[in-house]
C-alpha cells in the first residue's frame, strides 16, 4: 500500500517514469482540473516506483489474464451476472467485500492501493503494462471503499473492450450516464450481494421491521443501505414503490 513504512516513494528514487504509458480512469466529485492531473502524476510516480523495485526482487508481472467477455451492448443483467460468477469463481463465500482485495492480488496479480487521495475522488483504476493497479481513497466510509473496489476491478476487466474515459462521474444517474458505468455498477452489484446469498438471507429475514433488516444487512455485507435497496429491487424482492420509502425514512437506530 501506498505510504507502507520503510518504504521510499520517492519520484526521485524512480528509474523511469509512467507519463504517456499509464492510463487512468478516475471518479472525482468536485474536484479541480489542476488538482485531479497533480494526483494522476503522482500517483504515476508511485506505479513507476513498485514497477521497478518489483522487477529487481523478481516479482511476477502482472498480465491480467482474467478478460469479462462483455460488451456495450451487453445488458445489467449480464454485467450482473458475471459479478456472481467470479465470486463463486474466487470461493469469496458469505461477505465477499472482505476477501475482494486478497483475490484481486493474489488471482489477478494487480495492486490494491489505499491512498490519501485529494477529496471527491473516491477510486481510480490504472491500466500500466506490467502493473494494473486499483486505488481507493482510504478517507472514504467501508462501504464506498468496498464498492470502490469492485467497480475499479471490472474496469480493469474489461478495459480493452469497453475503454473507460479519464473522468467518469462519481454517481451515475440510475437512469442516464455513462453506460459502461452503469454496467460496472451491476458487475459490483453481482459481485458484493450475489442473488444465491441474498436469497437465503432474504429467507431468514423474519418479521421484523424491513429497514432494521436492510441495515442490518448491509452493515454485514460491507454495501450501503441504498445499494442493498435496490439490489432487491433488481432482484424482484422490493417494488420499487417500496424502495423509495425506505430511502427517505430516517434511518437512525435500525
Amino acid at each position: 500500500r501506498a505510504g507502507a513504512p520503510g518504504v521510499d516513494l520517492d519520484p526521485l528514487h524512480a528509474p523511469s517514469r509512467v507519463v504517456g504509458e499509464a492510463k487512468f480512469s478516475f471518479r472525482p466529485t468536485n474536484v479541480a482540473a489542476e488538482v485531479l492531473a497533480a494526483f494522476e502524476e503522482e500517483a504515476g510516480r508511485w506505479l513507476a516506483t513498485y514497477r521497478e523495485l518489483s522487477a529487481r526482487m523478481g516479482e511476477e508481472a502482472s498480465y491480467l489474464g482474467v478478460r469479462l467477455e462483455l460488451s456495450e451492448s451487453s445488458s445489467f443483467e449480464e454485467a450482473a451476472a458475471s459479478g456472481e460468477t467470479l465470486w463463486r469463481a474466487w470461493e469469496l463465500g458469505d461477505i465477499p467485500a472482505v476477501r475482494l482485495e486478497e483475490a484481486i492480488e493474489n488471482k489477478l496479480g494487480a495492486l490494491v492501493l489505499y491512498v490519501d487521495a485529494p477529496g471527491g475522488v473516491s477510486g481510480a483504476a490504472s491500466h500500466l503494462p506490467r502493473c494494473h493497479a486499483i486505488l481507493v481513497n482510504r478517507n472514504e466510509s467501508t462501504s464506498r471503499r468496498y464498492y470502490d473496489l469492485a467497480h475499479e476491478l471490472f474496469l480493469l476487466l474489461t478495459w480493452e473492450a469497453l475503454p473507460p474515459k479519464r473522468v467518469e462521474p462519481q454517481q451515475a444517474p440510475r437512469t442516464q450516464g455513462n453506460r459502461v458505468e452503469h454496467l460496472a455498477n451491476n458487475f459490483a452489484a453481482g459481485l458484493l450481494m450475489p442473488s444465491e446469498l441474498l436469497a437465503r438471507r432474504w429467507g431468514g429475514r423474519g418479521e421484523g421491521r424491513l429497514a432494521r433488516w436492510v441495515s442490518q444487512t448491509a452493515s454485514e455485507l460491507r454495501v450501503s443501505f441504498a445499494s442493498l435497496v435496490w439490489r432487491l429491487v433488481n432482484l424482484a424482492y422490493l417494488e420499487k414503490t417500496e424502495a423509495e420509502p425506505l430511502l427517505q425514512a430516517p434511518r437512525t437506530g435500525t
